[in-house]
This record gives structure tokens, C-alpha cells and sequence, in this order.
């Protein structure tokens, strides 16, 4: 019995310190529940919006977190929402844009081409991270009752957060990682996890190209084609993106698996040996094939080239192997933008015409991915709901002039420093220049938009009308869009999208400014009874407006003119004197020269009659 006692003290003795040093460190305060992916809405608390902290949960060194790009979806999904989540990394968050990656494009063409669906995109993905953030939120994503899931990742793995070659790599095992995912929750975790970081930091040596977040990154420079590392990558993305696919199929969510694309003809290896099996040796001899039109010999001598490049920042083709294996082991739908990619493309071999560098497609690469994840979608929804897309033709993707002019500020930026080291210095941005601070947060990207689209509206309507839509776009749950929108529809003079625009908007969004924009559109359009109705319902809410008071006095004016039925000369010259200066108050000029016109046809000119005349003049 005493042996028996002296075993359980043993065993529990261990266990009993840990709870009291969890319960410890929780009473002191250190440390800190993880981040939840999803978080109520500044704006409106009936939405979620991802949490800007989301990304903490894979970086030890908190200062390497990248955060999402700002999206919201309804807390109580309606019955008419088709819900997409999108996963990956840098590439699928749409860098270097903000409203112009692929995800939003889909988004705005879903909505174009479904007008009975409430169509919600949520792009979750986060920059430096890998198939352990993808796997890590799934549980989350499942909870948000997702209708499809769009993957598109793998350039990452091993460099990405977690990754086996990185600087926040937690191990080679995927199973110990993951369950080092799962175990952050407690104190004594993440006690440990600042400890041994504090540990790596003061062994490491002071890099000097650590100023970048892809070299801060960067553990192993180096990994040879079918190495240990190598091979190790393989698996993480093996099994992480195998849990991955799994959980969604045990939860009915339908998986759209995407395959990759990436810079094989214009883009030259990062880091090479020597020798003629070197990266550069065969990116060369492929460069070589081509001009001599041996085409298929380049594409594979480029593909050698990509996967013998020491520098992982491109996935090998193992990885692209292995989204083949698994969309077919899963039975995922597979999204080919490789090649949408390659039916592009000069000799079908990608490079510059769609690529900004290495990985990041422009914004004609964009489009292209928008549409083939379309197709998919497409068939989903056919399969789902029996809907098939609206073929109304002339749908443009909207697309900020400010997004793409910054992309290409950003990406010359990138090229300048390591590992690309192939831009000119001279365009280097001065730290203090307005895109730095653009870069830096300091300038955030719903200001780059407002003053971007308020500089557009008078001499360039149509952008402003672009930069609003993307606004609108991202936050449909705020007036402020909705006006924007409207207010560059009436300058281009598109009344009835004004008209269509303001009153479907949500009701519990509907202001005062939306009526008076409305009234304004109606007068333009010469819809005087929709004028009228709106003019008195703005009346009912500022009785004393001297100005609505005799907008509505016009208005009504106006409207006795135009009564079915009534001829102008049988008409009373009071009531036309009226109706002109109603007119000519809310300078409607031609209708006013128009009736004028009549007006001094056979009739002698009265004092009220030329001041009238007088003051149309002076419009």
C-alpha cells in the first residue's frame, strides 16, 4: 500500500506544480488567450471581421506577425448567402495589392452574376505563413458555416511561419507542431515558447540583411533539391494540407484545391552552386532552348532550374505533385490556374506578362485567377443551389487606380533588397515620402482611397466611381461607400444606378444623406414626383430647411407643367411663369431655355417675364 502511495505522490507530484504554476502565472496576468481568427466589427456589431492579431498565433517573435486584410461577414448567416473562405499566404492575400487580388475580383463577379445570392468572399490569408495556419483555422472556419473553401498555398513551406527551414520553426514534426498549436493556450506554453526564443535570438549572429521580413524569416538558405530539409518540407505539406482537406470533407464543405503558379522564364534563380546540374547553369540552357524554339526542353529545363534553386521562395514540383495526389485523394474540385497561367502565356511558359517577380501575380494574372476560381465556384453553386450565373453581359472588375499605382511603388521597393537585389537604387523612396508612410500603416488605406477618389471626381469621374466601388466593397455595412458610389454614378450622370444603388442599400444604413442624394439624383433625372416624395419626406425631418422648402415649391411647380393631357398654350401664364422658375431654381437650364422659348410665342413680355429671362442668363 505505501509502495502504492509512494508511486501516485511520484506521478501527481509533477502534474500538481504545473497546475500551480499555469494558475500562477494567470493570476500574475502573463500571458494571454490566443487569438481568435474572427472578431465583432468596429462598424456594426452584427458583423465579423478577421482580428488583426490572428496572425500572432504562429510567429514567436511577435514583432514578424503579419495581419489580414480587413473583411467582414454577417454574424447570422442569411438563407440566401454563399459563403467562400479563401486560404493561403502572400500570393492568395493578393500582395502587393490591397483590393485588387483574386479573392476580392471574385467576390465583385460572383456578385454581378448572381444578383439573388448574397455572395460573401473572406480572404483568410496571411503573408509568412504556411499550411500550419491553414490547418491551424480550419475548426474556425467550419464553425462560420462556410458553403466552399478556395486553398490556394504552398510557396511558403519552408520558409513560412513554422516552417522547417525557418527562424519560427518549432521542429521538423508536423504532429509536435501542431500540437504545440493546440497547447498555446496555456501560460506555461508560451512561457516556454519566450524562453527558447529569447535563447535563439541571443545565439544568432547579426545579419545584415535582416531588415526585410523575408530574410528575418529565413533560418536555412540553403536546401538541395531532394535533401533531408527538402524532403521534410514535402511532408509538412503533405500532412498538414491531408488533415486539411479531411476535415473539410468530414464537414461537407466543398474544396476548390488550387494548383500554383510561379515566375519560370523571366526570373533567374535565387541562389545557385556551380556545376552543369546548377539552378543558373539550367536556367540558362533554358533560356537557350527557347530562343531556338525547342520549347519543351525549356519548360523543362526551367522547372529544373525552379526546384534546383536553393532558395525555397518558389514551390518545388513535390509540392505541385502533391496538390494533384491530394485534390484526387479527396475528392477536392481543382482550380487549374497554373494553367489559365500558361494558356496565357507566350510558349505557355510564365513570366513577366503575369508575374510582378518571383511568385506575386500582376494585376492581368489577377483577373486570370478571378476567373478560372469563378468557373469553379460556378459549378458549386450549380451543384448547391441549381443557380446558374447571369450572362448580361459588359461586367468590368473594379479595380482602384491607387491600388495598382502603389503595388508597382511596392514592388520596386522589394526587388531593391535581399534576396532579389535587382532593382535600380535610384527609386528607392525616401522614408518620408507619403507611399513610406503608405508602407509603414502610418497612412492607413481607407485614407489613400478617400483622398484618391475625391482628387478623381471632378476631372476623372470614372476612376472615383472605381475607387468607390472597392470601398464599398469592403465595407458594406457603412454609409460612407454608399454615397461615394452614388455620388460618382451622378457625376458620369448613370441616374438610374444612383437610384437602384441608394434605395436597396440596408435600411438600417439609410440617412438623411442618402435621401438628399437621392432627391438630387431624382431632380437631374428629371423624376419629379420621386423628387417630390423625397423632398417632403426630408422636410418631415428639418421643417424650417428654407431651401428644401422652395426646392419642393419648384418641384411642384414643375409638376402641374407636366401634367398628362395639358397643353402649353391652354395653360395659365401664371402657371408657366411658375414652372420657369422652378426651373431655373434648380438650374435645369435647357428645360428652362426650352419653355422660355414657348413661352415668348405669341405673348407680350411681362416684367416678371424678363426677370425670369434675365436670371436664366446668369446660370
Amino acid at each position: 500500500m505505501k509502495r502504492i502511495v509512494f508511486y501516485a505522490i511520484t506521478l501527481l507530484t509533477p502534474i500538481i506544480l504545473l497546475i500551480a504554476l499555469e494558475l500562477l502565472l494567470r493570476m500574475f496576468g502573463y500571458g494571454e488567450s490566443p487569438q481568435p481568427l474572427f472578431v465583432t466589427d468596429k462598424f456594426d456589431s452584427g458583423y465579423w471581421t478577421l482580428n488583426p492579431r490572428f496572425a500572432e498565433r504562429y510567429f514567436s517573435d511577435q514583432a514578424f506577425a503579419t495581419a489580414p486584410q480587413y473583411e467582414v461577414m454577417e454574424k447570422a448567416k442569411g438563407d440566401s448567402t454563399f459563403r467562400i473562405f479563401v486560404q493561403g499566404a502572400s500570393s492568395s492575400a493578393g500582395f502587393p495589392y490591397h483590393n485588387a487580388s483574386f479573392p476580392k475580383l471574385l467576390e465583385q463577379r460572383l456578385q454581378a452574376q448572381y444578383p439573388t445570392l448574397n455572395v460573401e468572399v473572406i480572404n483568410t490569408s496571411l503573408v509568412a505563413t504556411n499550411s500550419y495556419a491553414m490547418l491551424d483555422m480550419a475548426n474556425e472556419i467550419i464553425n462560420a458555416q462556410p458553403d466552399m473553401v478556395i486553398i490556394y498555398g504552398g510557396h511558403n513551406e519552408y520558409y513560412g511561419a513554422l516552417g522547417v527551414a525557418s527562424t519560427q520553426s518549432k521542429g521538423s514534426s508536423p504532429r509536435l507542431v501542431n500540437t504545440y498549436l493546440s497547447l498555446k493556450k496555456y501560460r506555461i506554453v508560451q512561457l516556454l515558447s519566450k524562453l527558447t526564443q529569447s535563447i535563439r535570438a541571443k545565439a544568432n549572429l547579426p545579419n545584415s540583411r535582416s531588415h526585410t521580413l523575408m530574410a528575418r524569416m529565413i533560418r536555412e538558405d540553403a536546401i538541395p533539391y531532394g535533401s533531408d530539409l527538402y524532403v521534410k518540407g514535402l511532408k509538412q505539406y503533405e500532412f498538414n494540407l491531408s488533415r486539411l482537406l479531411n476535415k473539410y470533407r468530414r464537414a461537407g464543405v466543398s474544396v476548390g484545391l488550387s494548383t500554383l503558379v510561379s515566375n519560370l522564364a523571366d526570373f533567374s534563380p535565387f541562389l545557385s552552386e556551380n556545376g552543369s546540374e546548377s539552378a543558373l547553369t539550367l536556367y540558362n540552357d533554358g533560356l537557350e532552348k527557347r530562343r531556338n524554339g525547342e520549347l519543351e526542353e525549356a519548360v523543362s529545363l526551367f522547372n529544373k532550374a525552379k526546384d534546383m534553386d536553393l532558395l525555397k521562395f518558389r514551390a518545388p514540383s513535390g509540392i505541385d505533385s502533391l496538390i494533384i495526389q491530394l485534390r484526387d485523394k479527396y475528392e477536392a474540385r481543382l482550380i487549374d490556374i497554373k494553367d489559365a497561367f500558361e494558356q496565357y502565356s507566350p510558349d505557355r511558359l510564365i513570366g513577366g506578362e503575369l508575374m510582378h517577380e518571383h511568385v506575386h501575380p500582376n494585376l492581368k494574372g489577377q483577373r486570370l485567377m478571378a476567373d478560372r476560381a469563378f468557373t469553379a465556384v460556378a459549378q458549386t453553386i450549380a451543384e448547391q443551389w441549381g443557380l446558374f450565373p447571369s450572362q448580361g453581359g459588359g461586367f468590368q472588375y473594379a479595380i482602384a487606380p491607387a491600388d495598382s499605382l502603389y503595388a508597382e511603388i511596392l514592388i520596386s521597393q522589394l526587388l531593391l533588397d535581399w534576396p532579389f537585389n535587382r532593382g535600380d537604387e535610384s527609386q528607392r523612396i525616401d522614408p518620408g515620402s507619403r507611399a513610406a508612410q503608405v508602407f509603414s500603416g502610418a497612412i492607413s488605406w481607407d485614407q489613400v482611397l478617400l483622398d484618391s477618389y475625391y482628387s478623381q471626381l471632378g476631372s476623372t469621374p470614372y476612376q472615383a466611381l472605381q475607387t468607390a466601388r472597392v470601398m464599398l466593397q469592403d465595407s458594406p455595412h457603412r454609409e460612407e461607400p454608399y454615397l461615394l458610389t452614388g455620388e460618382a454614378y451622378l457625376r458620369l450622370g448613370q441616374f438610374e444606378k444612383v437610384e437602384q444603388l441608394l434605395s436597396a442599400m440596408p435600411k438600417q444604413l439609410q440617412s438623411v444623406r442618402i435621401t438628399t442624394l437621392r432627391q438630387k439624383n431624382a431632380i437631374a433625372n428629371d423624376q419629379f414626383y420621386l423628387a417630390a416624395e423625397l423632398t417632403k419626406e426630408l422636410l418631415s425631418q428639418k421643417p424650417k430647411d428654407y431651401l428644401l422648402s422652395n426646392q419642393l415649391k419648384s418641384i411642384e411647380s414643375i409638376i402641374l407643367l407636366l401634367e398628362p393631357g395639358k397643353k402649353l398654350h391652354e395653360m395659365p401664364e401664371s402657371v408657366l411663369l411658375d414652372a420657369l422658375e422652378g426651373y431655373i431654381f434648380l438650374e435645369k437650364s435647357e428645360a428652362a431655355r426650352q419653355l422660355l422659348g414657348s413661352l415668348k410665342v405669341g405673348r407680350d413680355s411681362s416684367e416678371r417675364l424678363l426677370s425670369l429671362e434675365r436670371r436664366l442668363g446668369s446660370i
